[in-house]
């Protein structure tokens, strides 16, 4: 279960190279330097998915993917990698066995979502990290699509900075106390405020690599 599972998740040191056609250069196995007893080998490639940031597994073995397609579009003019319905959650599944992903949908796309750089999956919740927010998607009827009828969505935390930003809010970890465990970068400054009221200010000495960041 450790090799299967190690050789799964390969897929994400593959970079994807999107082109005005959308078509995926794969970096040739060759250049890895790979331990004794290990392979890499392409797991899932575009158009099951576009441009990975991260991804979690869950107790049945499926993989969900978050993508950036909508990836600093402040600054990618005339390449035509936009989708204005926001960017997506992807589901993706070996059900043959055989090592490579053979099923891949959508589990949702949401305006909300632009350039997520987290993801976790805790039963039927799904823990998505794309400053500003902290968002939950409850997977109500467990069918792996979100219908907005049927299950649900929370703004969990918001008030992160780092929209669109690589220094920016991280997936979560469960630890063995039961607590949620994340981290964001200094893409600040951050006043994170919770459903009680809270508010957490956090200042930050950094403000470059994007327009939607303010300085403290």
């Amino acid at each position: 279960m450790t090799t299967r599972l190690a050789i799964a998740s390969c897929f994400a040191l593959f970079f994807f190279v999107l082109t005005n056609s959308l078509k995926a250069e794969h970096i040739p196995a060759r250049e890895f330097d790979i331990a004794d007893g290990f392979e890499a080998t392409v797991w899932a490639t575009t158009p099951q998915l576009f441009n990975p940031t991260n991804f979690d597994i869950d107790a049945d073995g499926r993989i969900w993917v978050t993508e950036a397609v909508n990836y600093r579009n402040f600054r990618n003019n005339g390449l035509g990698l936009t989708n204005e319905k926001g960017d997506r959650i992807v589901v993706l599944q070996d059900t043959d066995g055989d090592g490579k992903a053979d099923a891949s949908h959508t589990f949702v796309r949401d305006i909300d979502l632009v350039a997520p750089l987290g993801i976790a999956v805790l039963g039927n919740q799904v823990i998505v990290s794309c400053a500003p927010n902290l968002l939950i998607y409850t997977d109500v009827d467990g069918d792996t699509y979100f219908n907005k009828d049927v299950d649900k969505k929370e703004v969990f935390l918001t008030g992160f900075s780092g929209l669109d930003h690589d220094h920016s809010l991280h997936s979560v970890t469960v630890g063995p106390d039961g607590y949620w465990y994340f981290n964001t970068g200094n893409g600040g400054p951050h006043t994170v405020t919770d459903k009680s009221g809270w508010t957490l200010r956090a200042g930050s000495s950094y403000a470059g690599g994007s327009p939607h960041l303010k300085e403290n």
